[in-house]
């Protein structure tokens, strides 16, 4: 067996969701993009929210941004997130 052999062999799990928290944190977090007038950071998403962990924060962000719910752009060094405009502009 080679280096890198298993690396290249491996199959990730279909059907679930590199995130596997609560959904309780999305729901936050999502509650918190729409009622927000701007897109958010990292940190004021976790502050919104009450989440401890910015990591944990940004997971979930991530997880979202995956879906399809949140979008994500960078401006200078900051990632901001904002809620899908096409999600919204389909719900409506």
């Amino acid at each position: 067996m080679s280096i890198g052999h298993d690396v290249l062999s491996y199959s990730p799990p279909r059907g679930g969701t590199f995130f596997s928290g609560p959904v309780e944190c999305g729901e936050k977090v999502l509650s918190v993009l729409r009622n927000a007038e701007r897109p958010l950071t990292i940190t004021e998403v976790r502050k919104g929210a009450g989440l401890g962990s910015w990591i944990r924060t940004k997971s979930v962000l991530m997880e979202l941004v995956v879906s399809g719910k949140v979008e994500v752009f960078k401006t200078g060094r900051l990632l901001l997130f904002r809620i899908s405009q096409l999600k919204e502009v389909q719900t409506k």
